[in-house]
């Protein structure tokens, strides 16, 4: 991530009463791939008192003197500083008891794209990472930190996770990418909770054709931040425990090497909601466990355990829940002691024969994916899923 750049007050707010003077801005850069992430975040300096506001723009020496036209730009000018003024201190004085209830709603449609709110990245920077990054030795170990809501997933994950893959990438120091979850569960799927379970909430769109624009674009936009975990040069292997469903799954074939331990539950359950995958986890299974299993398991949702995963090969091996841990950081190291070039190369032929025709594939999975928004089926879904009851699916 670039490093922070912290800037003179003054470049926010020329005006000479301005209370700003009293505050510092931070400014950083987010690890986003796209072009219009950017966090700010004002603070207080400790113990400053702000200038008190005018009641009304002062007024200008010269004013009688100048002719109408001029006196009235001059107006503008004032009121414009003034209106600045007020907007800083108020965002300023706000941003110390912001929280996630009080976001605008109306950045719910950046976020449902995944670019995430301004004022939800400064709640975001001053709690726990969401995604941790450690080292041992040349095993780099990044744990999914959620363990209160069994680690289920949500842009901010997403963004985190990216970002440390990004760090990751070009640091030779690493040589094995060990990724796991924190408590009891390794991802229980999609957090639903946060937002809602009205899909023209989660999803917004003036019109049907609109919506789907937007899932398009965000199925596309998952799919690709994902992408930078799947194609790190350096191996990972996944240690899975509990519940590992829709997006933990997903999450969990971005790994070479898969280690479950006996209590481990997989499912891809999109289908009970009317929803279908989009992070192309079913696209990678299809090299691992055959088209005929990844469809019965994706058409299904059905649940299944760590012994049918690793006889269909979707994991390599099963241990006991206090062994899983120690067993996938071993196998890392023993990874992380051959020569790195070379293991490299291994897992880039392997996967150029794996993934041949998965980028085409994947852009008509999103292509599908996005229009089942506009659907009753998914409506119907989501609201059978707040009420745990099965849907009715009609096909509409």
């Amino acid at each position: 991530m670039p490093a922070a750049t912290a800037i003179d007050s003054t470049t926010l707010c020329s005006c000479p009463n301005c209370s700003i003077d009293a505050g510092w801005a931070l400014v950083a850069l987010s690890a986003m791939e796209s072009d219009f992430a950017y966090e700010i975040q004002v603070r207080s300096t400790a113990n400053a008192t702000p200038t008190p506001m005018p009641t009304a723009p002062p007024p200008m020496a010269t004013d009688a003197t100048l002719p109408t036209r001029a006196r009235r730009r001059n107006d503008a000018a004032s009121s414009t500083q003034v209106q600045r003024r007020l907007w800083v201190r108020s965002f300023w004085k706000s941003s110390r008891s912001l929280t996630p209830s009080r976001l605008r709603p109306g950045f719910d449609r950046a976020a449902s794209l995944g670019f995430v709110p301004l004022a939800a990245r400064m709640v975001h920077l001053m709690t726990k990472p969401l995604v941790k990054l450690e080292r041992d030795g040349h095993v780099a170990v990044v744990s999914f930190n959620r363990p209160e809501k069994l680690n289920a997933w949500a842009w901010g994950p997403t963004n985190e996770l990216c970002a440390i893959a990004d760090e990751l990438r070009f640091d030779t120091s690493v040589r094995t990418v060990l990724l796991r979850g924190e408590g009891r569960a390794f991802c229980a799927g999609e957090d639903l909770k946060p937002d809602t379970d009205d899909v023209e909430e989660r999803h917004p769109g003036r019109s049907a054709a609109e919506r789907t624009h937007i899932a398009y674009e965000r199925a596309r936009y998952c799919f690709d931040r994902w992408k930078v975990v799947d194609q790190l040069p350096q191996p990972v292997v996944a240690a899975i425990q509990g519940y590992c469903l829709g997006a933990g799954l997903e999450l969990a074939m971005l790994a070479d090497i898969r280690i479950a331990a006996t209590d481990a539950i997989f499912a891809l359950p999109q289908v009970t909601l009317g929803t279908q995958i989009v992070g192309g986890a079913d696209l990678r299974m299809v090299s691992e466990l055959g088209a005929s299993r990844t469809k019965m398991l994706a058409m299904t949702g059905r649940r299944f355990g760590p012994v049918e995963a690793e006889r269909w090969g979707l994991v390599q091996d099963v241990v006991a829940p206090e062994v899983l841990q120690q067993t996938a950081l071993d196998l890392a190291h023993e990874i992380a002691n051959n020569a790195p070039l070379a293991v490299q190369g291994v897992k880039r032929a392997v996967n150029f024969v794996a993934y041949r025709g998965f980028e085409e594939a994947a852009k008509f999975e999103a292509m599908a994916s996005s229009m089942l928004w506009s659907s009753d089926d998914l409506t119907n879904g989501f609201a059978a899923k707040a009420r745990k009851e099965q849907a009715a699916f009609e096909g509409k």
